[in-house]
């Protein structure tokens, strides 16, 4: 298989697999970095193996490395890979348990699907030293407290005191980072030590751990992504506390709510948990009220937001009545709603495999609905307000579509430098408002392109690019206006390499390595020497 190279410089869990039979199960703190040294000449033997046998790589976010290992030990328990060493298959990760009623206070040993005893659990700790850490400085703040080891001590105090620790309650952290910077003052290196490692331990417990959850939950988190008509879902499997599957979908979908219909589609023949988490409505409601009212009228912004909080309703009200054992839930805080986001961010990212890391950063650039696949870019040639063409070239996924470049002939009165009547309103593309040459022209080939493609009933690009400046896309939008399209669409002026976009007074200067900005110029300089060839051809005809 070949080298990917749409990695995110991120931890996670990868997959190596061939026929849909899983090869290999690997962690990274860095999953651009670790994938890539597969593919490197100085990879083992059996890295170059793993590679020649795959065909298919697949790869899951999290929120830290930690998370990673967890995710990476279920998977590896779930799909026994024959490139992984299998020593691993009988770890579990302990936790400590702290009870009330008797007091207890162990370490355990968590297995999947098995009933833990009623009490708190902290962990899972990965590393066995920051177990004993934290062990050691319980015991230690207990005997500086009562002056008793814990075998002797009074169970309430004992159970407050570890409890207050863990749950952090105490101002210990402080207090342990004023005596590690004392003992480092005073040169006691390994008294500093000593605290620095309990540090660590605290540290290791506080660290969330998304993953692996620490209750006994039967949930199912959904992720969805959407980019047009192409729909994604991320499907984390939850039972008892511990993330046992994943699945990813990608597909075409034409449904009004393919949420609900992905949903309805999946319980189908899966069986539904306990609890269905999924993100039904926007990611942030006010926020994208916010957006909405800067760019319409209040009113519509508001009607526009309780329409989706009518649809919310009506939806969760359908999937109670499909579901009626199951709770459908979107958290707003806490453990599931971090491994909802994380879904999402996985939908994301299969919905986006595949495209290039340019088209997806002039996606973020210019704060686009959809990524800008297929661009279709327009300019004007003329020579002293004679002879006047225009061209159009076609881009998807930020590679020339020569098969769909295309050249016009102007025929606006105006864009040739003929009068016309001032005192007759224009109705089609060839009976102009006079107007600066490349105005009318822009205007008009932009119309008939995009007038012919609605006639035809063909597909619109997903971005419009313009050479020019503020003029000429002004005259673009007019021609959307007339053809009845609404598409993405900026100008790109050269002297400055300044973009315009229509909701913006003030043009946008991106860097000049910006990724999605050389996509843009490297588009709109093939639509310029496409229309300075096809002008200097016609001119010589005429000439000759």
């Amino acid at each position: 298989m070949n080298k990917p190279t749409l990695l995110p410089h991120a931890p996670g869990v990868y997959q190596f697999s061939k026929d849909g039979t899983v090869l290999y199960v690997g962690k990274a703190k860095n999953l651009a970095s670790r994938v890539g040294s597969y593919f490197s000449q100085d990879a083992p033997d059996k890295a170059r193996r793993l590679v020649s046998d795959a065909d298919r790589l697949e790869t899951t976010l999290t929120h830290s490395e930690m998370e990673a290992l967890l995710l990476e030990q279920a998977l590896i328990q779930q799909h026994l890979p024959e490139y992984n060493v299998m020593l691993k298959d009988g770890v579990r990760y302990a936790y400590l348990l702290l009870q009330k009623k008797p007091f207890r206070f162990k370490t355990i040993r968590r297995q999947p699907g098995q009933i833990t005893p009623k009490g708190k659990l902290y962990g899972p700790f990965a590393k066995g030293s920051h177990r004993w850490e934290l062990i050691r400085l319980l015991r230690f703040l207990f005997f500086q407290k009562t002056g008793k080891p814990f075998g002797a001590a009074d169970s309430q105090d004992a159970y407050d005191l570890i409890e207050s620790v863990l749950d952090g309650r105490t101002d210990i952290r402080k207090e342990l980072e004023n005596r590690m910077t004392d003992a480092s003052q005073n040169q006691e290196y390994e008294k500093a030590m000593r605290y620095k490692n309990r540090l660590a331990a605290l540290d290791a417990l506080d660290e969330h751990q998304a993953i692996e959850q620490k209750t006994h939950a039967h949930q199912d988190i959904v992720g969805f992504a959407q980019n047009g008509d192409t729909f994604a879902a991320q499907v984390f499997r939850v039972r008892w506390g511990v993330l046992r599957e994943q699945e990813k979908y990608s597909y075409e979908t034409i449904a009004e709510d393919p949420k609900a219909e992905f949903i309805t589609c999946y319980y189908a023949t899966h069986e539904p948990p306990k609890e269905i988490i999924v993100r039904i409505g926007p990611k942030n409601n006010g926020n994208l009220a916010k957006e909405k009212m800067k760019t319409t009228n209040e009113s519509n912004a508001i009607s526009a937001l309780e329409k989706n909080e009518n649809d919310n309703v009506q939806l969760q009200a359908s999937l109670k009545t499909l579901f009626p054992q199951t709770a459908v839930k979107c958290p707003k805080s806490g453990t599931a709603a971090e491994l909802l986001d994380l879904a999402e961010q996985n939908a994301q990212r299969l919905l986006s495999s595949g495209v290039p890391d340019e088209v997806i950063a002039l996606q973020k650039a210019l704060h686009l609905r959809k990524l800008p696949r297929r661009i279709e870019a327009f300019d004007i040639s003329t020579l002293q307000g004679s002879h006047t063409v225009g061209a159009m070239v076609s881009f998807y996924d930020g590679k020339p579509e020569k098969d769909h470049y295309r050249y016009f002939n102007i025929n606006t009165a105006a864009a040739q430098g003929q009068a016309s009547s001032r005192n007759q309103r224009p109705t089609t593309a060839q009976n102009r408002w006079p107007r600066p040459d490349d105005f009318a022209a822009m205007e008009e080939v932009v119309y008939r392109r995009y007038d012919r493609l609605v006639r035809e009933k063909q597909p619109l690009p997903d971005l419009v690019l313009i050479d020019g400046g503020k003029g000429q896309l002004s005259s673009a939008l007019e021609a959307f206006e007339q053809a009845g399209v609404r598409i993405p669409i900026c100008a790109l002026a050269k002297e400055f390499e300044e973009v315009y976009l229509p909701e913006r007074s003030q043009p946008i200067r991106l860097a000049r390595n910006h990724a999605g900005l050389k996509l843009l110029q490297r588009v709109r300089d093939e639509v310029h020497r496409f229309v300075i060839g096809f002008h200097r051809r016609k001119r010589g005809r005429i000439l000759h």
